[in-house]
């Protein structure tokens, strides 16, 4: 296990017991990037068959729930014991197999019809090993999903803006409401997400015999929201809805357009593994 592995464990294990809830519930924003990533699997999984899926960094089971919906048997593999404790105690999730182990270290002799990595492909250290572990686990005609962040967009650099901002302008951080001990932040700064570029994953699908099949943006509006401390704080709580209504729309076109992950903050891209 790498020290960029380790150090995610670390935090997961002692600090995840709230994520769903800060990351995809405590606010509009969050709420609006929930919906864009929702969309974005059930696009995915309209499009894809199989009986059985191996889904790669599961959480507390947020996004396990649709799989469950789609696949006859579900697997579901975490780095953190904490994560798979909470993934448990959904009633929905009773059939699923949990396994707490790395990815990198999983042993099988299973293959899948399909693989799922949704938000957890950046914390991996070795990218090529990832694709090339994922290809050899796959049926022949099988799925490789990946959602990820995304190496190039204008989310990139919003905490130096911020930084500055909260010097010359501290009243605009006033309505932070995720309160982070002073412990858990300096264990976040322990690890950093390593950001792919589509281009990047799409070839190395290719090498490893996974023949690409589409992408598209996913999370399609700028970070200008005065609640969360990853977001430049420019559009105070009264605007949130009204802004929100407008990024959807944009969202709807943004996401119809492979190239134009710029725009959002990551992208899911599916590729079908070859028969040979």
């Amino acid at each position: 296990m790498s020290k960029l592995e380790k150090n995610i464990k670390e935090f997961y294990e002692t600090d995840g017991k709230t994520y769903k809830y800060h990351r995809w519930e405590r606010n509009p924003i969050m709420k609006f990037d929930y919906q864009c990533t929702k969309e974005a699997i059930e696009q995915v999984l309209s499009n894809i068959s199989g009986s059985s899926v191996l889904e790669i960094g599961p959480g507390p089971g947020t996004w396990t729930e649709f799989l469950v919906a789609h696949f006859e048997v579900v697997h579901a593999l975490d780095i953190s014991s904490t994560m798979i404790e909470q993934a448990k105690q959904n009633p929905k999730l009773s059939e699923v197999e949990f396994t707490n182990a790395n990815f990198a270290d999983f042993e099988t002799t299973k293959t899948y019809d399909a693989i799922f990595s949704v938000r957890s492909f950046e914390y991996f250290d070795d990218k090529e090993a990832f694709i090339q572990k994922a290809s050899q686990l796959l049926n022949p005609n099988g799925h490789l999903v990946i959602l990820t962040k995304n190496a190039r967009s204008y989310w990139f650099g919003r905490t130096k803006v911020r930084t500055v901002l909260q010097k010359i302008f501290p009243f605009l951080l006033k309505y932070d409401e995720e309160n982070v001990p002073e412990k858990s932040r300096k264990k976040i700064n322990l690890f950093k997400q390593k950001r792919t570029y589509p281009s990047q994953l799409r070839q190395l699908y290719k090498k490893h015999h996974i023949q690409y099949n589409y992408h598209y943006p996913v999370i399609a509006r700028p970070p200008i929201f005065m609640r969360g401390k990853t977001e430049i704080p420019l559009i105070p709580p009264s605007l949130e809805k009204a802004t929100l209504s407008i990024f959807r729309a944009f969202n709807s076109i943004i996401k119809r357009i492979p190239y134009a992950t710029f725009f959002a903050e990551g992208f899911v891209m599916v590729g079908k593994k070859g028969n040979d």
